[in-house]
């Protein structure tokens, strides 16, 4: 079977991880070009990784007409997905790309219809944490009945910041600076990204439920998010993404998952293994606890993401987060955005229907 033949487009620090696994697997995949608006990012990230045989661009349109290309790996600023998506799924491309996709509600209808219409091409998206094995893991257990039916969850993401100077009650910022100021360097808003830095969480939250939220009610307080949420078969979540002190313990993302049967819960094991910490689950029944446990805990999971991508295309795999169902996480994350604005109830609002 030939080679994946896989174009990036844009060379930032987050396309770096992306670079680096698809070089994990050279025997399937081959880079044939890096894009970037600024040339010395491709070419610097083709310096990097060595990748001499791959063309250093400045406009990914060069790729739309090119046969040799089979897949585009979206690495840019997030407020040009959609378009890209758009542009590249009309020209035959599968489709790696990073989170988020839609900002307002009118570009997830427009990526739902996207999705309808291209239903041959694979749209992978890099919601991080579905990819560690652990939760993987987790939402397997939950789908079996580990710990019966679901009553609560609670998920937790934070990073460490310099809280310095950071502290003012959200109600007097808020005031002084208004909401629309949170927008990105395009100018458009993805719920929750700009609240807290943090999306993950509430896709988190719908990927091991393997089910929908009907409404959320959210408050904004020192630069996070805090949302309550229900979902359609009975299940509570609480999701908690905010920022932690630099002293204390980076990148955290247990959850608790409360169930008739019995208890689930991760966490990492910073103080055992510092330097390499894993993440761990449990399973708690009638008194007794096992260990979950899976490899491939740490970083971004970029190769569990990357191995899933090639399978997709080959195999026909399913693909772990398609871009259908990261319209609905964006459609969620809209929810929470208007809810924190307003400090109000709001229904998860999807629009499904093309004009």
């Amino acid at each position: 079977m030939s080679k994946l033949r896989i174009a990036v487009v844009g060379c930032g620090r987050v396309a770096q991880g992306h670079v680096r696994a698809w070089t994990r697997f050279p025997r399937e995949v081959e880079i044939v070009a890096l894009v970037d608006r600024v040339r010395e990012k491709a070419e610097t990230t083709r310096e990097t990784f060595k990748l001499h045989d791959a063309r250093a661009l400045t406009d990914y349109r060069e790729l739309l007409d090119d046969d040799t290309v089979e897949a585009i790996d979206l690495c840019t600023y997030s407020d040009l997905h959609d378009d890209l998506i758009a542009a590249c799924l009309e020209a035959g491309k599968h489709i790696m790309t990073e989170k988020p996709v839609g900002y307002s509600l009118e570009n997830c209808r427009k990526m739902r219809w996207y999705a309808r219409q291209y239903p041959q091409l694979k749209v992978g998206v890099a919601y991080s944490l579905r990819y560690y094995p652990v939760n993987m893991k987790v939402k397997k257990l939950l789908a079996e009945g580990a710990v019966g039916q679901v009553l609560l969850v609670d998920v937790t993401h934070v990073h460490p910041h310099d809280l310095k100077g950071h502290t003012r009650h959200w109600v007097e910022a808020h005031a002084r600076t208004g909401i629309e100021r949170a927008t990105d360097s395009g100018g458009r808003y993805i719920a929750s990204s700009e609240m807290n830095h943090v999306t993950h969480p509430y896709d988190l939250t719908r990927y091991i439920l393997d089910d929908e939220p009907y409404d959320v009610f959210a408050v904004r307080h020192r630069g996070a998010a805090y949302a309550m949420i229900r979902f359609v078969h009975g299940a509570f979540a609480r999701v908690n993404p905010g920022p932690a002190s630099t002293r204390g313990i980076p990148h955290v993302t247990p959850l608790f998952v409360q169930g008739t049967e019995g208890t689930l819960y991760t966490s990492w094991d910073h103080f055992n293994r510092p330097k390499n910490p894993v993440l761990k689950g449990y399973l708690v029944r009638d008194g007794k606890r096992s260990v979950i446990t899976a490899e491939g805990h740490t970083g971004h999971a970029d190769v569990q993401r990357t191995r899933n991508f090639i399978d997709a295309v080959r195999k026909d795999a399913p693909l772990i987060c398609d871009m259908t169902d990261a319209v609905a996480t964006s459609e969620l994350l809209h929810a929470v955005w208007e809810s924190a604005a307003h400090e109000i109830r709001v229904p998860i609002h999807r629009q499904t229907q093309t004009g």
